[in-house]
């Protein structure tokens, strides 16, 4: 793998700050070009929304329009993401806190991405997240919003008419426009770039997580946990994804398409099979699940439905 040492020499005080965050920035991008080599492998033949839910997203753009989506790139008069290619809201307004995910095709019309929006009106993110801030996991796009995006494809189908036979893609980069940090997409590279194990759920798998600190260990510090969560199948390959947030994003009678309900640090903790398992300083958590494959290639030991743990 590639090793990188990156320094940075603080020679005005008043620029430390600054000059800190896009060390951080600069120091994950290059990090992630060590994992330049993780397997390309077919992501699934579905988008499914949310545990328990299991709403179907629109695959193509052509689907997308004709359930309502609106095209955001062409209303604004954006050009084509070279990374991602055109985002697409269920709201013709563009993200709103009702529907906070929005959806990239390329100009061929395929799926390429997803993107969450974080709303943040209390400014809880910097105080127990600001590490993910500051390396640009969770990129600030407004007063009190972050967004977290995932790309599918390789960007140089985003703007292309090409197509391929994925309906979906065959990897997963973190915000592919600022530090494109890869993940890996099966479960055999999760455990050799140190990821943390946990339980398993039917329709999900085995999760695994990240912690930017000390992996393959938990910190079990909120800044520290990558904010997208693994989950592989029975055959080792991506089954579904979830983001995350350490700020309750659901309403009291609305879960504005995350999960249904929020949860405490107890509930979060039976994705982990580790009874140190605590965020001390959160008191909830937001997760919304996107699934690539049938739920029933992914089951749990002894019909185990939720929290299997060996």
């Amino acid at each position: 793998s590639l090793s990188v040492s990156v320094s940075v020499s603080v020679l005005v005080v008043s620029q430390e700050e600054k000059m800190m965050k896009i060390a951080c920035v600069v120091l994950v991008a290059l990090l992630g070009l060590s994992h330049a080599s993780y397997s390309r492998v077919s992501l699934g033949d579905r988008f499914l929304r949310d545990y328990t839910v299991y709403t179907p997203m629109p695959l193509t753009a052509k689907d997308a329009l004709s359930q309502g989506w609106t095209n955001r790139s062409a209303v604004t008069g954006d050009h084509c993401n070279s990374n991602l290619g055109y985002m697409f809201s269920y709201d013709s307004s563009g993200p709103t806190q009702n529907h906070p995910l929005v959806l990239f095709y390329t100009a061929a019309g395929q799926l390429s991405g997803s993107q969450v929006t974080i709303y943040d009106p209390k400014g809880k993110v910097p105080e127990l997240q600001g590490n993910l801030v500051n390396q640009g996991f969770l990129e600030k796009s407004g007063d009190g919003e972050y967004t977290i995006t995932l790309a599918y494809r390789d960007s140089s189908l985003a703007c292309s008419f090409a197509s391929n036979n994925e309906a979906i893609g065959d990897r997963l980069i973190i915000n592919p426009d600022t530090i494109a940090y890869p993940l890996p997409v099966t479960e055999d590279e999760a455990i050799a770039n140190k990821f943390t194990k946990g339980a398993c759920f039917y329709g999900m798998g085995y999760h695994y997580f990240f912690d930017l600190s000390t992996a393959p260990e938990m910190s079990w510090d909120a800044e520290n946990l990558l904010p997208v969560v693994l989950m592989f199948n029975n055959t080792g390959h991506i089954q579904a994804t979830f983001y995350t947030v350490a700020v309750k994003q659901q309403g009291v009678t609305n879960s504005h398409w995350w999960e249904p309900i929020a949860l405490p640090n107890a509930l979060m903790c039976q994705n982990w099979c580790d009874s140190e398992c605590t965020f001390p300083s959160v008191s909830f958590w937001s997760t919304m699940h996107t699934y690539f494959q049938d739920i029933d290639l992914a089951t749990c030991a002894n019909d185990c439905q939720t929290g299997c743990c060996p």
